[in-house]
């Protein structure tokens, strides 16, 4: 079933052919829950999605309760190797577009399980962890999110991380931080930060 008809050409179909084969499509917050539906997985590569950032930890869950999250998850995409590709490096996202298969990518939303231990970010960065949300609403050991009582800047700690999640190689995502928070973590990092889901500035959401 065709459910958008955009009245290309032949030829203008061919160049969006063209374009799409030598792309990537990403999906930089896919659905929570899109690895314990695996049969949804199906529709989005159908859909033409190559690869997807999926949330696999929360605000409520500690460091312990994140470990057993990455377990869990990787074991999903072990077990169906077949549609997923977790990745690692760069080549990853290559293979998984050259078999047809759905790339994805560990995101935390929040950064709680990190608590105030540096050494515990290592721990996630060596669990294929690839990108971390350093808050998500409300105040933690690294800066406010967009929805506390009192806005502030990154803290001392969240410096540190910041940093050091620039050396791992880490994505910084700052959806659901303050404005504070964000544009001081924009100012620390030697490299680009991401947004993949809510923005507030002010009292406006983006």
């Amino acid at each position: 079933m065709e459910l958008y008809s955009f009245d290309l050409s032949s030829q203008q179909e061919e160049i969006a052919k063209k374009i799409y084969n030598e792309s990537l499509v990403f999906d930089g917050l896919g659905n929570w829950g899109t690895l314990d539906n695996i049969n949804s997985v199906d529709g989005i590569i159908s859909g033409g999605i190559n690869a997807m950032n999926v949330t696999i930890n929360v605000s409520k869950h500690d460091f312990n309760k994140a470990i057993d999250r990455v377990i869990k998850y990787k074991k999903i995409i072990k077990d169906n190797s077949d549609k997923l590709v977790l990745v690692n490096t760069i080549e990853d996202f290559k293979k998984a577009k050259n078999e047809k298969k759905l790339a994805i990518v560990f995101l935390f939303q929040d950064s709680v399980a990190i608590g105030n231990n540096l050494e515990y970010l290592d721990v996630f960065h060596k669990l294929d962890v690839k990108v971390i949300q350093l808050a998500y609403n409300d105040q933690n050991f690294i800066g406010s999110g967009c929805c506390e009582l009192f806005y502030s800047k990154l803290t001392n700690f969240g410096r540190e991380v910041v940093r050091r999640m620039n050396e791992l190689g880490m994505v910084i995502d700052l959806s659901h931080c303050s404005e504070e928070t964000t544009l001081d973590a924009i100012e620390v990092s030697k490299v680009s930060v991401n947004f993949s889901g809510v923005v507030k500035r002010k009292s406006i959401y983006i």
